[in-house]
């Protein structure tokens, strides 16, 4: 029996300790790294809360000062609000505008754009276009009907569309005839149904004003096609019609049409001489009149009935004429046709004494205005303001500092947002913005020009 008692020999004894001891560190480290998981982890959720970060800039310089676009990331576990921006060095910071930019969309007269307080975005809620035909980027034929044309058996007509010109209609006759010629194209469909609206038609010779031959607007209530003359089909039903024309050494005629045939001739009202005309022509309304502009210029208020149709189902025709007893080769060319709702486009839900910008991508301001006392709105107009339809800009609302503190930028955890300041004094080549939350939490952006 005390042979079966031996101790365990001196190496097993060794590997037994050694495993006990490996054993031992093992529990004692996951029960550490554990803990110290616990720590870090505990540590994080005091640590995160609000936390905002600047990940990227786009400075815009223009005339009045520079636009500063920040896109600002919420890095924390809170929904923030950036209220407060500011621009320096570390020797001091000066506050500067909060502002807020739309995104760049065509703007056409009749746009309505509402600065939501809620979203801090600037939204289109009413849209002013009506029809569009850049000729120059070729057409949409399906909106143009068939071609109108009214010749003798010995002219040829073309059409073509040039990059730079346009739309280009050309009548050639090799000799002298005693009869009028046209030749053009009219909108397939009325172009609306509605009561107000304004139609800006560009047209131009080719030719010198002593040439004696015509290029035509006609906005009619009467549709045509095929071997008619508008001119006299129009006049003949006594449907309405208002016509423009480019013709020798009168820049236009402006005639319109209902029982009584009245005409008025542009070298009554100084245009002469010309080769390009851009006709905008604002219907006020069924029955209410026309107001018709030449190159930005107002010519005449044209009143009485000019029918139901032209004011609310109106067509639109193009078209190239000669005279009796000229010949030659002639071409007109038209670059567009615009119709859109109003004359202006409107900014609205603003407040007093804030600005509004109208900024291109180049950084160049188209518009510029303050919001009147009394008022939550601005506009821009196509005549006074030297807007040009399709605008393509941004819109830049500036807030006064108590109003944009206000308002603020919402940004959700894991939201970025772009965050816009405007700076009216000279920057240097080096500089910081900052900008901060609510509850003080910053973010700082070194900036080198």
């Amino acid at each position: 029996m005390r042979d079966m008692l031996k101790a365990v020999s001196p190496v097993i004894a060794t590997l037994l300790i050694i495993l006990i001891v490996v054993a031992s560190s093992v529990i004692v480290y996951l029960w550490v790294s554990g803990y110290a998981g616990s720590l870090t982890s505990a540590s994080t959720e005091q640590t995160l809360g609000e936390a905002i970060k600047i990940e990227a800039i786009k400075t815009i310089e223009t005339d009045e000062g520079t636009l500063i676009i920040l896109w600002v990331r919420n890095i924390g576990d809170a929904t923030v609000k950036v209220n407060a921006g500011y621009y320096g060095t570390t020797q001091g910071y000066k506050q500067a505008n909060l502002a807020y930019t739309s995104s760049s969309p065509p703007i056409w007269g009749g746009d309505v754009w509402t600065f939501n307080r809620d979203t801090q975005t600037i939204e289109k809620t009413q849209n002013g276009l009506i029809f569009y035909e850049d000729f120059r980027d070729g057409y949409n034929t399906l909106a143009w009907s068939a071609e109108i044309t009214n010749i003798t058996s010995e002219e040829t007509v073309d059409k073509e569309v040039d990059p730079n010109l346009g739309l280009v209609l050309t009548i050639n006759r090799p000799s002298p005839i005693d009869a009028y010629s046209k030749y053009g194209i009219r909108t397939t469909n009325r172009i609306f149904t509605g009561g107000e609206y304004v139609a800006e038609i560009a047209m131009g010779k080719l030719s010198g004003v002593s040439d004696d031959y015509t290029g035509e607007t006609y906005i009619a209530a009467f549709g045509i096609e095929g071997d008619l003359n508008p001119y006299i089909e129009i006049q003949k039903w006594l449907l309405g019609e208002l016509r423009t024309a480019i013709k020798s050494s009168e820049a236009a005629i402006l005639r319109k049409y209902y029982v009584v045939y009245t005409e008025w001739r542009s070298s009554d009202y100084g245009i002469v001489n010309v080769v390009f005309v851009n006709w905008i022509f604002k219907f006020k309304g069924t029955y209410q009149g026309v107001d018709v502009y030449c190159n930005n210029t107002f010519i005449k208020t044209i009143e009485g009935y000019l029918g139901y149709s032209v004011y609310n189902q109106p067509y639109i025709y193009l078209v190239i004429g000669i005279w009796r007893n000229e010949f030659g080769t002639y071409s007109i060319f038209v670059p567009y046709v615009k119709v859109y709702k109003k004359l202006f486009f409107n900014v609205s839900n603003l407040a007093s004494n804030w600005k509004v910008l109208l900024l291109d991508d180049s950084g160049s301001i188209l518009g510029d205005k303050t919001v009147p006392v009394g008022s939550d709105n601005v506009s821009f107009n196509r005549i006074t303001d030297n807007i040009v339809y399709p605008l393509e800009a941004h819109i830049v609302i500036i807030p006064t500092a108590d109003d944009a503190s206000e308002i603020g930028y919402i940004i959700k955890p894991g939201e970025v947002k772009s965050v816009a300041l405007f700076i009216t004094e000279p920057l240097p080549e080096s500089f910081s913005v900052k900008v901060v939350t609510e509850n003080g939490v910053e973010a700082v952006f070194n900036i080198r020009r």
